[in-house]
């Protein structure tokens, strides 16, 4: 947005200065109740094990939205749970490990504000896990958004958006890790959609967010193992979280979405 107004310029800057240090202060004091220690970007901590095993634990947080009475809520709420959670699973581990987590704010459709949280768990020596946990907030109405929300009654979202997504999935498992040759199993398209066998490695889009002009989709939202997998003769495979991620555009889903989130 241009301002046209010298005072304009002067007021944004007045309300930055102003709001800046208050957030900080806030995160710090939520950090410390955490029982960490806040660095002005990441909340940090050590847990040595009682076998004497270290984990450093790192949690990147959503300051601008951490007092806000919609999402701050909720945001907390999944702080606490996600430090106490690697706190106890540190406690007794023979292995040294870390474990973070780092977030990205989306803004739109309309008053529309995600998080997504990027969760990466390393115990040293293994491959590490990552999970995405995302957040979708209605700033407008006061509430947080479910995958149905976005949809208007009667769509169910595991029907609409497979048709949706079906023009930009092949080049997302194509460039998915590990290296592979394209469209060879587990990374051919009818895995990465429902199927009468159900949600296959969708993680039944629980991992979702919106931009102005997309659903954001991050399959499996966590680490899964497919045991039952289809040939029969295909050796069972495991993915971790955020392995195919795509950007379905809202104009494609147009028809399906309510109108304050990109329908029509």
């Amino acid at each position: 947005m241009k301002l046209s107004a010298g005072l304009a310029v002067v007021g944004a800057v007045a309300v930055l200065v102003a709001t800046a240090p208050a957030a900080n202060a806030s995160a710090a004091e939520f950090c410390s109740e955490l029982g960490a220690t806040w660095d002005g970007t990441n909340c940090t901590t050590l847990v040595t094990s009682t076998r004497n095993a270290d984990r450093f634990i790192s949690l990147g947080l959503p300051v601008p939205l951490l007092d806000d009475p919609t999402a701050g809520p909720v945001l907390r709420d999944y702080y606490r749970r996600l430090m106490d959670g690697w706190r106890k699973s540190a406690a007794d581990t023979p292995r040294e490990s870390s474990a973070s987590s780092y977030y990205e704010i989306l803004s739109g459709p309309g008053a529309v504000q995600s998080v997504v949280v990027h969760e990466n768990f390393e115990p040293f020596g293994i491959q590490a896990n990552n999970a995405y946990r995302t957040f979708v907030f209605d700033m407008a109405q006061g509430r947080r958004l479910s995958l149905a929300d976005l949809f208007k009654p009667g769509v169910d979202p595991m029907t609409a958006i497979p048709p949706a997504a079906a023009p930009v999935l092949p080049a997302a498992l194509d460039a998915a890790a590990p290296p592979h040759a394209p469209n060879t199993y587990p990374f051919t398209v009818q895995e990465w959609q429902p199927g009468p066998d159900g949600p296959n490695y969708t993680g039944e889009y629980r991992a979702f967010a919106l931009s102005a002009d997309h659903l954001m989709l991050y399959m499996p939202d966590e680490p899964m193992q497919r045991e039952d997998p289809f040939p029969r003769d295909r050796l069972v495979w495991s993915m971790d979280g955020g392995t195919v991620r795509i950007r379905v555009p809202l104009s494609v889903l147009a028809g399906s979405l309510r109108p304050e989130y990109g329908g029509t």
